[in-house]
């Protein structure tokens, strides 16, 4: 599972083009998986051909294979050679590299890399490696996604999967064709066959890319990963799930006479939870733990009551176990978090989640817990809200939504105030209260960054375009407030801009996504959590200037969101007043032109020239 960490301040967000595969980097000329089950044991051989193109694709040769106790590669083979076929060279020992997968958020990771690079000084030239991987305990047979990057061309792909006649298998595609199925007298053998030539870059607000390229899950209908189960249906799995988790919930004496102390005299049972919530905030840390059952099985409550730390499993089942102490139910809840939003293919039962939370149903409201956050309490945030969570019950597992962010949860509003130019500059003040995405940004930036980093972070990724900043101030609200509030002071040259005897003033445009053109987009728009921005920017007359007439107001509804702006003259002052609403959802590509033409409505409004003032006579 990745951990809650984010890496919310570099937004790339990239032009799609369509281009054919001679202006690739590199090409994946074939890859080639053979699967084979042996018992319990599960053997898997690959084999890739990467063709390098240029300098640009040299990344693609360097090599980075993951491995661990229970799934252990070896017969690694590796060589260089001509675009005609012909050996230059082939990889030594003593190019290859090995060394740990930890993280700076893992405490402990069994999981290892192997990694090495070949190059050549020619283009083109061909990268061949080979290897092979023993996987003792499994839920997948394969999870196949035969693409090197959205930008490289896939010419040949196969996955071939030998099974014993009698075992049973399923398999879920997306953008990959039926299989040819082949049976002797003890073996069933599966092929599929892919490509990918829609070669494309990131496209803003683009569906995950599980819906995009194509992508394969074979599963076991039954396996044995440290207890038998099954993948037959929800139900089956989810006791699976609770076998594993089962006599891990016990908690030292000690600790259950400290949880009692803490609630004993709260007859609330909300505030119950909440008080203890922020108890083993304050008391524990997340770490990313990755061991024993190839990070399926938790470590025990009594761990990390005495050890003071856990991964997302091994905090949900402590708090849990905190909980069954004072009698109060809750549900171990497995869940893919992350942005975009994947959907959960509920017609297959499968492993299909990276993290896992608690859900805490009481007789007035149902409470929602990241156990690895140290945010407020009952917020799911942009992470994991308005998607299904598989809820883990002894013979009733089953799917429940996690509430959907409503506007009022994602609100941002800004007050600017813009000074007068003197001597060409003009002093802007901006004074922000976020909620939803902003919220968390500002709020990770002021607790997990040093002060040089947030100014760094601040000025190069949170600073509007062409203002320059002069000093801010985060003010965190408490611990269960959902909303920052952010304060800057910049200067900006190009607000006032003087012809003769007028001065024509610009827009400080309120934040619009960006969209590519309709003839340009090749995805859906998949819209996770609703946009809703409010702006008031209060723009000073200078003494000898009048506005020569105010702009009339502007109202836009659509179904894709609404967006109003009207002026009010006061005094020396004009104020704007700005509001921007994108309705969460997903459009399809025959929808994007309307969705375009709001979008671009909006823009062309906020990038036009706003006031123009001219000297008293």
């Amino acid at each position: 599972m990745t951990g809650l960490k984010l890496t919310l301040f570099v937004l790339c967000v990239l032009m799609l083009n369509r281009f054919d595969a001679k202006g690739s980097d590199a090409e994946l000329i074939s890859q080639h998986d053979v699967v084979e089950v042996f018992g319990s044991k599960l053997i898997k051989t690959s084999t890739y051909r990467i063709q390098i193109n240029n300098r640009a694709g040299e990344k693609y040769g360097r090599i980075r294979i993951e491995h661990s106790d229970i799934s252990k590669i070896s017969k690694l083979e590796a060589h260089l050679e001509t675009i005609s076929g012909q050996v230059i060279r082939k990889l030594s020992n003593a190019e290859i590299k090995e060394h740990s997968a930890i993280s700076d958020i893992s405490f402990y990771d069994d999981n290892r890399v192997t990694e090495f690079t070949l190059k050549h000084n020619r283009y083109p030239y061909i990268v061949e490696y080979s290897y092979e991987r023993k996987v003792t305990e499994f839920l997948f047979l394969d999870y196949w996604i035969p693409v090197l990057d959205m930008q490289i061309p896939t010419h040949e792909a196969t996955l071939t999967v030998n099974i014993p006649i009698d075992y049973k298998l399923k398999y879920s595609a997306h953008d990959i064709e039926e299989p040819e199925i082949e049976s002797s007298g003890k073996t069933t053998q599966y092929i599929w066959k892919a490509t990918y030539n829609v070669l494309a870059e990131a496209e803003n607000f683009a569906p995950d890319l599980s819906q995009i390229v194509p992508c394969l899950k074979v599963v076991p209908k039954e396996f044995n990963f440290q207890k038998r189960g099954s993948f037959e249906s929800w139900v089956e799995y989810g006791d699976w799930q609770v076998d594993i988790l089962k006599q891990l919930n016990e908690l030292p004496e000690w600790e259950k006479q400290h949880i009692h102390r803490l609630t004993d005299g709260i007859t609330d049972e909300r505030q119950k939870v909440k008080v203890l919530y922020h108890d083993m905030q304050d008391a524990t840390r997340y770490v990313n733990i990755s061991i024993e059952t190839g990070g399926m099985k938790p470590h025990p409550a009594s761990y990390v009551a005495e050890n003071k730390y856990g991964d997302c499993k091994a905090l949900s089942n402590y708090f849990k176990s905190v909980l069954d102490v004072i009698g109060i139910k809750s549900y171990y809840v497995k869940i893919y978090a992350g942005n975009p939003c994947r959907p959960i293919d509920q017609s297959f039962p499968s492993q299909q989640f990276n993290h896992v939370i608690l859900m805490v149903p009481l007789e007035k409201d149902t409470l929602w817990l990241d156990c690895t956050s140290d945010g407020p309490f009952n917020y799911l945030g942009t992470f994991t809200q308005n998607r299904y969570a598989f809820v883990v019950e002894q013979g009733n597992s089953h799917f429940e939504k996690t509430p959907a962010m409503q506007l009022a949860d994602v609100a941002e509003s800004r007050t600017i105030c813009v000074g007068f130019p003197e001597k060409g500059s003009s002093a802007v003040s901006f004074s922000g209260n976020y909620k939803g995405d902003l919220f968390e940004k500002f709020r990770q930036l002021d607790s997990s960054y040093s002060q040089a980093d947030q100014d760094r972070i601040f000025r190069n990724y949170l600073l509007e375009d062409g203002f320059e900043l002069q000093d801010y101030s985060i003010r965190n609200l408490g611990r269960d407030t959902c909303r920052i509030e952010v304060e800057y002071e910049t200067v900006n040259h190009h607000l006032y801009k003087t012809y003769g005897n007028e001065i024509l003033v610009s827009n400080i445009p309120i934040n619009v996504p960006d969209f590519e053109k309709p003839e340009e987009r090749q995805f859906p728009v998949q819209i996770d959590d609703p946009v809703c921005r409010y702006d008031t920017v209060t723009y000073a007359i200078g003494e000898g200037y009048q506005v020569d007439a105010l702009p009339e107001v502007k109202v836009l509804e659509t179904t894709f969101g609404t967006y109003t702006i009207q002026f009010d003259k006061s005094g020396n002052q004009v104020v704007v007043c700005k509001q921007l609403t994108i309705y969460p959802g997903t459009h399809s590509l025959e929808a994007y032109p309307a969705f375009y033409s709001f979008i671009k409505e909006v823009k062309t409004v906020e990038n036009s020239p706003l006031l123009i003032l001219t000297k008293k006579a």
